[in-house]
């Protein structure tokens, strides 16, 4: 489950409610929930998706529930290949909503009856995605003519609280660049985090803030001002 749904007024607390509800009405047993906040359902590497293929491998779940098929991938012959895969661990698989095509299995995907459907609803979840992503689009550049904020500011970054400009938000950021710029990969970088700052954090987190450095200049800019801490030996 994902955030992404929220732009449909479902939040995860709601997803997750209708999901452990139907599953009490099939008497499964829940194993675990498993979340992705924050993360594009176009990243196969999000870290809930990846706990459910582990735990699919090794045989702790039979079956696996989601709101619609875009929770596996946000686009068809990706979400395609993530039902394979479940399959192929014997996990069958329902999605609340396209309940029409019942509790599928490794030989759903031969039926046409089910697989023209799935097909069907797998492209419209997909062209959902491309709506939601141009309405946005269109709502931050008219924020951005009327000198609005866009929105969360990135992790390690702030808005100024008068003028509203991007700053840092401590040495977080600067901290993370001035590692990987010394060649320390994620996972070093998360324990750096956590042993100079004592917070939470993981190479996840640390992907996320390079990744807005990245696609950012400015972000990137302000992480290394010269008031950033050493590199680390």
């Amino acid at each position: 489950m994902s955030t992404e749904e929220q732009a449909k007024g479902q939040s995860i607390d709601n997803q997750v409610y209708f999901l452990r509800k139907y599953a009490e009405s099939q008497g499964w047993n829940v194993v675990g929930v498993y979340r992705d906040k924050g993360y594009s359902g176009g990243n196969e590497e999000r870290p809930g998706l990846r706990a459910l293929m582990r735990d699919a491998k090794s045989a702790r779940v039979e079956v696996v529930s989601a709101m619609s098929t875009d929770r596996l991938a946000r686009n068809l012959e990706l979400a395609f290949t993530m039902m394979r895969r479940l399959f192929g661990y014997g996990v069958k698989l329902y999605f609340v909503n396209h309940s029409q095509l019942g509790l599928m299995d490794a030989a759903s995907l031969d039926n046409p009856n089910i697989l023209m459907p799935l097909r069907i609803f797998t492209m419209m979840d997909e062209n959902q995605r491309i709506v939601t992503k141009w309405k946005t689009l269109q709502v931050m550049q008219k924020m951005k003519e009327e000198g609005r904020k866009l929105g969360k500011p990135f992790t390690g970054f702030k808005y100024h609280r008068k003028t509203g400009a991007m700053m840092l938000d401590g040495p977080l950021a600067p901290l993370v660049l001035s590692a990987h710029n010394a060649g320390s990969p994620p996972s070093k970088i998360a324990r750096l985090v956590q042993d100079r700052l004592g917070i939470e954090f993981d190479r996840f987190k640390v992907h996320r803030i390079l990744d807005a450095m990245s696609r950012y200049p400015q972000l990137r800019e302000l992480a290394s001002q010269p008031s950033r801490p050493p590199s680390p030996g």
